[in-house]
């Protein structure tokens, strides 16, 4: 019984939290309304706010849960760094000549440091508010510590797991990889934006070979928990990701790939060991080195990709690549400024009720319904802002389209909800090994929604899921007849 009092106070407290805030913040957001002009320290003010917003939210997870990687850390950073990254970079003093509020954003729309600033307190109260999302959701049950999967007994489980996951990686992973070298090829001969927006796009992109492809970190998952990550498992997938990402950055690509590399790194020190700090901080430097190589690379996107272009590229860059990244992904914020500044109304709809509709294909749901709807990543740079090349969009911009300035905060603390409770999906002894690849699964691609649509996430795990469960109980009634209890 106090338990469960203990438990309502701790929920209490998290929606009284978040409301509070909420309602200061209207309050303040209404004064932003009523003026005209924002100096430049006052950016910088709010620059630091988040900081220290952001700041204390680690801290609290860190009493908690007792770690500072965890799943919903990992989010929380790229809800962050695309949607205030280049803010970080204004706390101290750092610009840039491409940063937002120095030229039109992308290409069209004029800004100043009062939309700056009404975006800045905009991504504040959201942060605060999925923070809270996460905290209702959050229970002590969470903080277990994760058995080591090849400490469990139960095998036929995961024997079903691993052989599901073998059959269709024969597929998912040849076609995979083949996909991205295609992509990286064309990318030698057509610029970045030609490759995903222009009309050779087109050509390299496929309905059938897109649905596949959403089940290969699935397929990599599997592998690893259903072999309770066998040494030679772990290393033929780590390679074959390796592989995947080397070309992906090859070709410019920086979003597809470090999601999963992050989800899969947390795994592997989560499930199978934990890391040495020596060989961590190894891994660190590597990393900023390969930070130093895909600033490079990017840089050749829009003009075609070259041995001859990427050395000059390589030697001619004189800023640190961590700024370069926090540069063109806090390029998000654009999203929310736009839309706070025009308006817009979508003409199709409210797009979650939407993406709903056509979670599975916009062509069968319009087919279906009787709709005539275009996925928001394509309509708002095609259609809206005219141009050709994309936007990608974010979190909170469609919470504002959707529902306004105001309420966004109070949808962007709902999806909070469901976020939260999948991130923190207690990984124990007798939950089933087909939840817990599906589970990671699934959040490896809810990351992407920081700078993505809600079509896109869940048609990639809509088609990944089902897919992946009939493959699995197809097998599991084929072979493995004797399992009990469900999987």
């Amino acid at each position: 019984m106090k338990k469960n009092i203990a438990l309502e106070k701790h929920k209490l407290i998290s929606i009284v939290f978040a409301f509070f805030f909420y309602f200061l913040w209207l309050a303040i957001y209404k004064t932003y309304e009523n003026r005209n002009i924002v100096s430049d320290n006052e950016i910088v003010f709010l620059s630091w706010f988040g900081i220290i917003v952001c700041i204390c939210a680690i801290l609290i997870w860190k009493k908690l849960t007792g770690k500072y990687f965890t799943l919903f850390n990992i989010f929380l950073a790229f809800f962050s760094v695309f949607n205030f990254g280049q803010c970080f970079l204004w706390a101290v003093g750092v610009h840039s000549s491409k940063e937002i509020g120095k030229k039109l954003l992308f290409g069209v729309v004029s800004c100043d440091n009062l939309l700056i600033a009404k975006a800045q307190l905009l991504f504040i109260i959201c942060f605060i508010m999925i923070n809270a999302a996460a905290l209702f959701i959050w229970s002590k049950r969470n903080k277990r510590d994760i058995i080591i999967l090849n400490n469990y007994q139960n095998t036929e489980k995961f024997d079903c797991l691993y052989i599901t996951s073998i059959i269709l990686s024969i597929l998912v992973i040849p076609l995979t990889l083949y996909k991205t070298f295609n992509t990286f090829i064309m990318g030698q001969l057509y610029s970045y934006h030609d490759l995903y927006y222009g009309d050779i796009s087109s050509t390299i992109n496929n309905s059938l070979i897109n649905i596949l492809r959403s089940l290969f970190l699935p397929c990599l998952f599997g592998l690893l928990i259903g072999s309770k990550y066998k040494k030679s498992v772990r290393i033929f997938v780590y390679c074959i990701y390796a592989i995947f990402s080397l070309i992906s950055l090859l070709t410019g690509d920086r979003g597809e790939w470090i999601n999963g590399l992050i989800i899969l790194f947390w795994a592997d020190t989560v499930f199978f060991k934990k890391r040495n700090p020596r060989k961590m901080f190894l891994w660190m430097i590597i990393a900023f080195l390969s930070l130093y190589l895909m600033n490079a690379i990017v840089s050749l996107r829009n003009i075609g990709l070259s041995w001859k272009g990427f050395t000059q590229a390589l030697f001619a860059i004189d800023s640190n690549p961590i700024v370069s990244l926090l540069i063109e992904f806090g390029n998000s914020m654009s999203i929310s400024i736009i839309l706070i500044k025009n308006n817009v109304v979508c003409p199709y709809g409210n797009t979650y009720f939407m993406s709903l509709l056509t979670m599975f294909s916009t062509a069968l749901g319009n087919q279906i319904f009787g709709l005539d709807y275009t996925q928001l990543h394509t309509w708002f740079p095609m259609e809206y802002l005219q141009i050709r090349s994309g936007t990608d969009f974010s979190m909170i911009g469609e919470a504002i389209l959707n529902f306004g300035v105001y309420l966004a905060p109070v949808v962007i603390f709902i999806m909070g909800l469901v976020i939260a409770k999948i991130a923190n999906f207690p990984y124990e002894k007798k939950e089933s090994p087909l939840k817990l690849c599906l589970f990671l699964s699934a959040f490896s691609f809810i990351v992407k929604i920081a700078r993505s649509t809600v079509w896109l996430v869940l048609n990639s795990i809509c088609w990944s899921v089902v897919i992946f469960i009939v493959a699995y109980y197809f097998i599991q009634m084929t072979f493995f007849k004797n399992i009990k209890g469900k999987s």
